[in-house]
């Protein structure tokens, strides 16, 4: 493998990362979510995840 492919393959991974504790993070209660075109959905898993982690 060379090194540009190397340098694709860990951006890749960077991205996806980003995304993946984005995506995380935006089921935390009070998360902005002005990066997410489905804050309502966002929001309905906000809560469904709270009521059942509290029941």
């Amino acid at each position: 493998m060379n090194e540009k492919q190397k340098l694709l393959l860990q951006n890749l991974k960077n991205i996806k990362d980003y995304w993946t504790k984005t995506a995380v993070d935006g089921l935390n209660l009070n998360t902005d979510l002005i990066w997410s075109d489905f804050r309502d959905e966002y929001k309905i898993l906000q809560t469904k995840l709270r009521s059942e982690c509290f029941t």
